[in-house]
């Protein structure tokens, strides 16, 4: 199973104890046709200025290793493990998940600053856009830490 084999599981599905999950769709397979089309893009284009072919070589695992290259990046950077599977929650973009509702649950994202303040202002809360521990992300990183550190 590909998914397993090259580590994409190690990241999909809820934190420990509950096992991790496969992806809902082929990304694997969809990933690797898009790198395979930008391939053949770029031998055409190498062909047009050398008048020479090219031999490809597209691989599902490579691809799938691909797709994780910025878990690998963030290890090597920080010196730490990576903490494995987040359910819908970002490793370090806050916020970032789905939450439940009375009606279902609901994803909210704020993936920079800017856009949390967005958010802030369509929830209603756009003083928290302003507030000093919210205003940039690693601020609301740290307080989410602090706050599963809690266990609130």
């Amino acid at each position: 199973m590909k998914y397993s084999e090259m580590g994409l599981m190690h990241i999909t599905g809820h934190p420990s104890p509950s096992p991790p999950a496969k992806v809902g769709c082929a990304v694997t397979d969809l990933t690797t046709g898009l790198y395979t089309a930008n391939s053949i893009m770029a031998a055409l284009l190498g062909r047009s200025k050398t008048n020479s072919g090219q031999h490809l070589d597209v691989c599902l695992s490579d691809c799938q290793v691909a797709t994780l290259s910025n878990m690998a990046q963030s290890v090597l950077v920080s010196g730490e493990r990576d903490t494995g599977r987040w359910g819908t929650s970002h490793p370090s973009v806050v916020p970032y998940r789905s939450f439940e509702t009375k009606d279902g649950d609901i994803l909210f994202g704020g993936g920079t600053d800017r856009l949390f303040g967005i958010l802030c202002v369509g929830l209603g809360r756009g003083e928290w856009a302003s507030d000093p521990r919210f205003v940039v992300n690693s601020a609301r990183f740290v307080l989410l830490l602090l706050l599963i550190d809690d266990g609130s």
